[in-house]
């Protein structure tokens, strides 16, 4: 589990610009790190995106390695957001409404409107994952910066 608190990755960019960091340098990650075993099972779910209300986005683990616990995390943070439940709708507007300058909130409604809103577009500033993963309530959650 180490290894996946020192990686640092932009999560606006693809997984091949995710880095490790050893000591203080950020480094290419190589095959044998992406393929390390961590604690996480096939099925585990992480938490893809956090809602305030209670209701979270959650994706299904593939797999065990480094890569496949990083690749749930960005397919999740990249698919669409349907517009076509309550669920969703009211969960999506409740995260827009926390965005502060209404430029944005407009400009996130109307792409959740045309079903091209992506989780990863509701981060917000805080865009960088950090690592600090552990598990809470049977579902792992990561630590976000800006």
């Amino acid at each position: 589990m180490s290894i996946l608190n020192k990686i640092d990755w932009d999560l606006r960019k693809p997984l091949s610009h995710a880095r490790l960091v050893v000591n203080g340098e950020r480094i290419r990650i190589t095959s044998d790190i992406w393929n390390v075993k961590t604690n996480f099972k096939k099925g585990d779910k992480i938490l893809i995106l956090r809602n305030p209300t209670g209701k979270h986005l959650v994706g299904k683990v593939r797999g065990s390695t480094v890569k496949d616990i990083l690749k749930t995390l960005e397919a999740g943070l990249n698919g669409i957001i349907k517009n076509n439940n309550i669920g969703n709708i009211i969960f999506v507007y409740n995260l827009i409404s926390k965005f502060r300058h209404p430029d944005l909130r407009l400009t996130l409604a109307k792409k959740f409107e045309s079903n091209k809103l992506k989780p990863l577009d509701l981060l917000g500033d805080y865009n960088a994952l950090s690592g600090g993963f552990k598990k809470v309530k049977g579902v792992w959650r990561y630590s976000l910066s800006s």
